[in-house]
């Protein structure tokens, strides 16, 4: 009976104590910023990330941060941002919508799938019609 009372204990505190020990620490620092056709929505603010986060992690955490409305969809490849403070795709035009850089740079991949690097500067913007992709 006391095997029993300790194997269950011990599976217990596992349970309890493993994912805050599995978490990576929020270590690495970047600035984002968020600007529509007509205002800045967020001016360059640091947000703090663990290794491994993406362009949408980051996006998240700040928006959730400075409670600014955000919808997207899917994740990873397939993740895709729709509004960001009630601003739309195609609320004014055919070719409107979110875009975004890192470190100044068009990124031709999904905000889910681009990491994010200690001091990188990442920048969404509203356009009005869709910019030709950079040369990389």
């Amino acid at each position: 009976m006391y095997r029993i009372f300790c194997s269950i204990t011990l599976v217990f505190l596992a349970c309890l104590f493993l994912p805050a020990c599995s978490r990576k620490p929020e270590n690495l620092t970047c600035t984002i910023s968020i600007e529509s056709d007509e205002a800045e929505i967020l001016p360059a603010t640091g947000v703090k990330f663990a290794d491994g986060a993406t362009v949408l992690d980051i996006l998240q955490k700040a928006t959730r941060m400075n409670k600014i409305q955000m919808e997207s969809s899917g994740t990873a490849l397939a993740a895709y941002v729709k509004g960001i403070d009630n601003l739309y795709e195609f609320d004014k035009g055919p070719e409107s919508g979110w875009i975004f850089y890192v470190n100044g740079k068009q990124a031709g991949e999904s905000c889910g799938s681009v990491r994010v690097g200690d001091g990188d500067a990442i920048d969404w913007t509203y356009v009005l019609e869709t910019p030709p992709m950079e040369r990389q």
